[in-house]
């Protein structure tokens, strides 16, 4: 007896179902309602994408120089400053986006060198962006290291680089740079980086 009235409450509730469906959807002289499809956009159409901010690099100098009893002594340094030999000097820099930074030293001498990344030396040139970072770096002991100057007097020159891609060829910008005059210098990294680098120069007077 349980089981018949389960089964006619069932058949009862299908039924209703049945006559809301039919409620619910077109008349027989009303059409079903068919949603709109999108605009064709048209031979005229433009694409947008997103462009990330342009890449900028900052940096700014310290400097120590050697006192008559060989102390280094904490001193100012700008852009063009002028340091004597024993003198050392650091240089920090900051990227407003994450990147890859370089950086080349061109001598007094002529003589050219990659100066960071350094090999087996922290921290890595990909760089976070927002961030300060020191070059060179501090020894394991947490001492500052700085670029001692020799006894070679002139102008040095340091290249900063920085791009969204690793560099394949360091090794052949660096020996296009020797030999080079400082003004030139800039000239030969803009043709042979074809303009997809950022670069910032430092020149220190060496006298």
């Amino acid at each position: 007896m349980f089981a018949l009235q389960v089964s006619r409450a069932l058949i009862v509730t299908v039924l209703l179902s049945l006559v809301a469906l039919t409620a619910c959807g077109p008349t027989p002289n009303e059409p079903a309602v068919k949603l709109a499809e999108p605009p064709n956009p048209g031979p005229d159409a433009v694409d947008y994408k997103i462009e990330s901010e342009p890449l900028a690099i900052r940096c700014k100098l310290e400097a120590v120089l050697q006192a008559p009893d060989g102390r280094l002594v904490p001193a100012p340094l700008q852009d063009g400053g002028a340091l004597t030999s024993g003198d050392g000097f650091a240089i920090s820099f900051r990227a407003n986006r994450e990147c890859y930074v370089y950086a080349i030293l061109l001598s007094s001498d002529g003589s050219a060198a990659a100066i960071f990344p350094y090999p087996g030396i922290e921290p890595g040139n990909r760089v976070m962006g927002g961030r300060w970072y020191r070059i060179p770096n501090a020894d394991a002991r947490g001492k500052a290291e700085w670029y001692r100057l020799d006894d070679h007097t002139g102008l040095e020159t340091i290249h900063l680089l920085a791009g969204d891609e690793p560099l394949d060829n360091i090794a052949e910008l660096v020996a296009s740079l020797r030999g080079s005059q400082a003004g030139a210098s800039t000239d030969i990294l803009q043709r042979m980086l074809e303009h997809r680098y950022v670069t910032k120069t430092i020149r220190i007077v060496h006298r």
